[in-house]
């Protein structure tokens, strides 16, 4: 019943993702803006015309995902959204690293619930918050 927005910063892969949503028949539930939240830090591919949406814009939600190349303590200070879930891919190569990551959602009330190391270098996890 519920649906999915989607922000991504790269031309190619805003391409790529519809084409995997209508592969696997989700495409009438998502949305997929060409759209770069906060600052562009990398995005691993040109961003075209993408535009810049800033955190506050960012709609009310259940969750949120974030995995947005360095600009995660940029979003989570400046949102005004408050998802029951949060789940952050943290990217220390950035100066994003986890622990700050952890820190910038006890100050809006989360509890960590999950943390998991990808890539010790360059300093990739994912830390899963609940209200």
């Amino acid at each position: 019943a519920g649906t999915v927005d989607i922000y991504e910063g790269s031309e190619k892969h805003v391409n790529l993702i519809k084409k995997t949503l209508s592969l696997n028949s989700v495409a009438p539930w998502c949305t997929v803006q060409h759209a770069i939240v906060s600052k562009a830090k990398d995005l691993r591919a040109h961003r075209g015309s993408a535009e810049t949406i800033d955190p506050e814009a960012l709609p009310d939600c259940d969750v949120l995902e974030l995995d947005c190349e360095g600009a995660e303590l940029d979003i989570l200070e400046e949102m005004t959204s408050n998802p029951r879930i949060v789940i952050v891919e943290t990217h220390a190569q950035f100066d994003y690293p986890k622990d700050e990551v952890k820190n910038a959602l006890g100050r809006r009330d989360y509890s960590i619930i999950n943390e998991q190391t990808v890539s010790e270098t360059p300093g990739i996890s994912i830390v899963t918050a609940k209200k």
